[in-house]
């Protein structure tokens, strides 16, 4: 199972770990996740993240793009 990072637009200033279940790369990529009682559009900004065994982890709900909407070089400087 793989593990990503996903920057939200939320006050936290924070990222959020969630699955990516289908394995494919999303760096740069938009998703919908659901973040407490909602969905959100954010953008993946790590892959290959570790996560401890206890913690719960939801599941990306929908990838919406094929091609990334950010390189990883943008996503370096943010």
């Amino acid at each position: 199972m793989n593990f990503v990072e996903v920057a939200l637009s939320t006050p936290l200033r924070s990222t959020f770990t969630y699955k990516n279940t289908e394995n494919l790369s999303l760096i740069g990529k938009r998703v919908i996740v659901e973040f407490g009682r909602r969905q959100l559009i954010g953008v993946v900004i790590d892959e290959n993240v570790r996560v401890k065994k206890d913690i719960k982890v939801k599941n990306i709900e929908e990838v919406l793009d094929y091609e990334p909407v950010l390189s990883p070089h943008t996503i370096s400087r943010a």
